[in-house]
C-alpha cells in the first residue's frame, strides 16, 4: 500500500514472502491502514511491514497476527494502535499448503470477529446476523459454516461469490494433486 487509507475487512493474508520488507503488507508513504476481522500468518520476512512512512499509524482490531504486534516491523516510523480482540493463535487453516483457507472445526478464527464497528466516528463494518454464521463473524476470508459434504451435495445455500470462487480453486487444486488415471 502507498498514499492511502484503506479497510481491509476479513481477508486473509497467508503464506508471501517478500525480500526486503513486507510479506503480507508492505505500507510506505503516507499508509494508514485499519484491519478488521483479518489474519495475516506465515508471512516473511514480516506480517506487515512500514518504511519510508510519515509517522503514520496503522489500526487492527479483531484480528489474528502471527507474532502478535512484535510481528510488525514500523522502523521507527509509525504508530500501531493495537486494539481490542486480537489473537496471536495458529488459524488452523484446513491446508494452507495447496490454499485451502477454510477454518477448521477448532479454530480460534470462528465467531472471534466483530460485526460493527465504528472507527474514529465513522461505521466501517455494519453486518446483519444473515452474513455470517454463529454468534459472530470469523477472522479471516472463509466463514466456517459447518457445512455437511456427502456425495458431493452442499447441505448449504448461504454461499456468496467469493466463497464459490474459492471452492472452485479448492477443486482445482484437488484435481491438480490427483494423479490423472487412463
Amino acid at each position: 500500500m502507498e498514499y492511502s487509507n484503506q479497510v481491509l475487512s476479513n481477508n486473509t493474508i497467508s503464506n508471501n514472502i517478500a525480500t526486503n520488507y513486507g510479506g503480507g503488507m508492505f505500507c510506505q508513504g503516507s499508509c494508514e491502514p485499519l484491519l478488521l476481522n483479518c489474519v495475516f500468518w506465515n508471512n516473511s520476512p514480516y506480517e506487515i511491514a512500514y518504511e519510508q512512512v510519515n509517522e503514520n499509524c496503522i489500526t487492527i482490531a479483531h484480528s489474528d497476527i502471527q507474532g502478535g504486534i512484535e510481528a510488525i516491523y514500523t522502523n521507527n516510523q509509525a504508530g500501531i494502535n493495537w486494539m481490542e480482540g486480537n489473537i496471536d493463535a495458529d488459524p488452523l487453516f484446513v491446508n494452507a499448503e495447496i490454499g485451502d483457507y477454510f477454518l477448521m472445526e477448532d479454530s480460534p478464527c470462528i465467531d472471534t470477529g466483530i460485526a460493527y464497528y465504528e472507527y474514529e466516528g465513522e461505521i466501517v463494518i455494519d453486518l446483519s446476523e444473515d452474513e455470517y454464521y454463529g454468534i459472530a463473524p470469523d477472522m479471516g476470508a472463509c466463514e466456517y459454516d459447518s457445512v455437511e459434504e456427502d456425495d458431493h451435495i452442499i447441505q448449504n445455500s448461504k454461499f456468496k461469490i467469493s466463497r464459490i470462487l474459492l471452492i472452485q480453486r479448492r477443486i482445482l487444486s484437488l484435481n491438480y494433486l490427483l494423479p490423472v488415471m487412463s
